[in-house]
């Protein structure tokens, strides 16, 4: 038995404008102190470490799904996991859960996403620790 990916926000009566949209996407980013790279192309990840999303400019319902998801990457539940499918569950019931409006081209989205892990239900994230060296040893004197 499948479970549903919780509340979701209806799109049946109400009406949310592209800019609207965009403008959700800046406040909440702008409320929990995360930073924004705007892509040139259609890619978009998140650095949850660094507080980072990285996603094209929101012009569509579908750009606006995506962004959400990826600020889901850094506030949604089950984000620590090495389990790639339970992160990306996770970061989209966030998305859902916050999003303004919710329409079918978003799920199709959300659906299309999640298909490509659910394809692959054993990937896994690399949780390598990041090392910050020494000054001395970026400029590559090796201390005594």
């Amino acid at each position: 038995m499948t479970k549903p990916l919780d509340r979701v926000a209806s799109s049946v009566g109400s009406r949310v404008s592209k800019r609207e949209m965009a403008e959700h996407v800046l406040r909440l980013c702008e409320e929990h102190s995360i930073n924004i790279e705007w892509s040139a192309t259609r890619k978009a990840w998140a650095a949850a470490c660094f507080e980072l999303i990285h996603i094209p400019p929101v012009r569509s319902s579908a750009s606006y799904a995506i962004a959400l998801h990826e600020i889901g990457h850094v506030l949604g539940p089950h984000q620590r996991t090495s389990v790639v499918l339970t992160a990306e569950r996770g970061a989209w019931r966030w998305a859902r859960r916050n999003a303004l409006v919710w329409n079918d081209t978003m799920d199709r989205v959300m659906r299309r996403c999640l298909t490509f892990y659910e394809k692959r239900p054993n990937l896994r994230r690399d949780w390598r620790p990041i090392f910050v060296e020494e000054p001395d040893q970026i400029d590559g004197e090796r201390g005594a």
